[in-house]
């Protein structure tokens, strides 16, 4: 099910107003407990007019103050989200392979305007003429794959798909458009940057951002 984008911001918002009401020092600290009774009624109010699902935890000095999970994690079966409930991030991974490709131009080992065929040798025909860049701005015309029916729980929505696989299932498809002239959002076009980094870095995807990323950042202090 999709839900509104005011939805996906809702724990943006909460956490960004805590921040200003709980700020990390102060010399008299308002009531957390009603601090967080009002950011609790607000999501769950949200929760029943706008469907927001998910959690929302708040941190002050290093301590967990406040953690609460909204709505079902499963309509189906019923089963209520919890604040150890595991989320699909879907395409909040976009950003991280941006940013690995960008760390692989500064290591010199691509650069974003060469074309994706000189490290993925084996696309398609029609594909051949597509810059990384163009992947990364959604200007390719990679044809996405049709998640109607069947072909949804085939392609990875249910049951997990190989990279590989997801882009098999789209390559006897014309492009979209003349790479470069349109704009068209592609999971698949993003699809073919991970592969791209893997293929170039020699490590999986996962593994290229812990140890680049994730690792790096935690090294700096911040807590992912």
């Amino acid at each position: 099910m999709l839900f509104p984008v005011r939805s996906a911001r809702l724990a943006f918002y909460a956490l960004a107003i805590l921040s200003f009401t709980c700020p990390y020092s102060y010399s008299q600290p308002p009531d957390q407990k009603q601090v967080f009774a009002r950011e609790d009624a607000y999501v769950a109010e949200e929760m029943v007019m706008h469907h927001f699902r998910g959690a929302v935890l708040v941190g002050i000095d290093g301590k967990i103050v406040f953690e609460k999970a909204y709505g079902p994690a499963d309509e189906e079966w019923d089963v209520p989200n919890t604040p150890k409930t595991k989320f699909r991030i879907a395409s909040l991974t976009k950003q991280f392979s941006a940013a690995c490709i960008l760390i692989l131009q500064e290591r010199g080992l691509l650069h974003v305007q060469d074309v994706a065929s000189k490290y993925l040798p084996n696309l398609p025909a029609a594909w051949k003429g597509v810059t990384i860049h163009q992947l990364l701005t959604h200007t390719a015309g990679i044809p996405n794959a049709d998640h109607s029916g069947q072909q949804s729980v085939k392609m990875g929505d249910r049951i997990a798909a190989t990279p590989e696989e997801m882009i098999a299932g789209v390559a006897s498809k014309p492009l979209d458009f003349t790479p470069g002239t349109k704009w068209s959002y592609s999971n698949n076009g993003y699809i073919l940057l991970g592969m791209l980094i893997e293929k170039v870095s020699g490590q999986s995807y996962a593994d290229f951002l812990k140890s680049d990323i994730l690792r790096p950042a935690r090294h700096e202090g911040l807590r992912l």
